[in-house]
């Protein structure tokens, strides 16, 4: 019997700890939601901070992470989204997923700044075959921008044969333009 109450004391809490979680995500997320929409990014960075600081779990903190950074992006505030970002990649207890996105987005960031071999190293840190179509779709992005045509071409004639990729008809659009 005692061992049945402490069982589901334990749920119980859980479940109060799970509910709390998805109450402060959800109220942080419309304090986020109405600033972005008043086009107040400075309040938005705040109401994601705040529930950065409040968040107990690993996936909800992640989650806020990347959304505090890409608004700081927004911001000009390459720092602290860079910030943001590494501590997502150096994190002990983040899913590849995760850390690949943070990946993606500090490349974004580099290349914001103009930052463009710092990109371009972000994008080769992919570690993963389904991120492949993504990562060549940027690099051939970034080397069109440096007027590096021949470069470019590459990646999107690489681009290009990925069958099952959603960028495969922009590529050969691109190909087309380019020659």
């Amino acid at each position: 019997m005692a061992v049945g109450i402490g069982v589901w004391y334990w749920q119980e809490q859980q479940r109060l700890k799970i509910e709390t979680e998805a109450n402060l995500f959800f109220a942080t997320q419309k304090a986020a939601v109405t600033a972005a929409f008043q086009k107040n990014p400075e309040q938005e960075v705040k109401a994601l901070t705040h529930y950065l600081e409040q968040a107990n779990t690993a996936s909800m903190r992640i989650a806020s992470q990347l959304q505090v950074a890409e608004a700081q992006s927004r911001l000009e505030n390459w720092g602290e989204a860079e910030k943001q970002l590494n501590e997502i990649i150096l994190g002990q207890e983040v899913p590849n997923f995760s850390r690949n996105m943070a990946r993606l987005n500090l490349s974004a960031v580099m290349e914001a700044q103009g930052k463009t071999d710092d990109a371009r190293k972000y994008l080769l840190q992919l570690d993963n075959a389904r991120w492949d179509d993504l990562r060549l779709r940027n690099l051939a992005r970034i080397s069109l921008n440096q007027n590096k045509t021949e470069e470019a071409t590459g990646y999107l004639n690489k681009l290009s044969e990925m069958k099952d990729s959603a960028f495969q008809q922009e590529a050969e659009d691109l190909l087309r333009q380019i020659r």
